[in-house]
């Protein structure tokens, strides 16, 4: 509740976070191999949408599922596809951050 009346430069930064993380999450469930695709205007349209590239296995829905053969593929493709870039990027932003300031 505190962010909604919260100004201030911090703030900004928070929200840009919370959309790309909320953006994100749509665009990389359009990258799944499965499922029913992502539905990007509900509820005004139930249409759903499958990016054509599509290299991120699908997650199992049942729990004893995930323990297996798919899960262990789950997450290798998960690793490759999701964790690999994002700790890309967060050591550039580490970098770039810790970076001395020109005068």
């Amino acid at each position: 509740m505190m962010l909604l009346f919260h100004r201030g430069e911090r703030s900004r930064w928070l929200w840009l976070c919370l959309f790309g993380c909320t953006a994100s999450h749509a665009l990389l469930d359009m990258c799944t191999t499965g499922g029913l695709g992502c539905a990007l205007f509900a509820p005004f349209s139930n249409e759903r949408y499958f990016f054509p590239w599509r290299p991120i296995s699908v997650s199992p829905v049942e729990i004893h599922s995930f323990f297996g053969e798919w899960g262990l593929r789950v997450l290798k493709s998960e690793a490759l596809w999701i964790g690999l870039p994002s700790a890309v990027i967060f050591a550039a932003a580490y970098l770039l951050k810790r970076r001395p300031a020109r005068d």
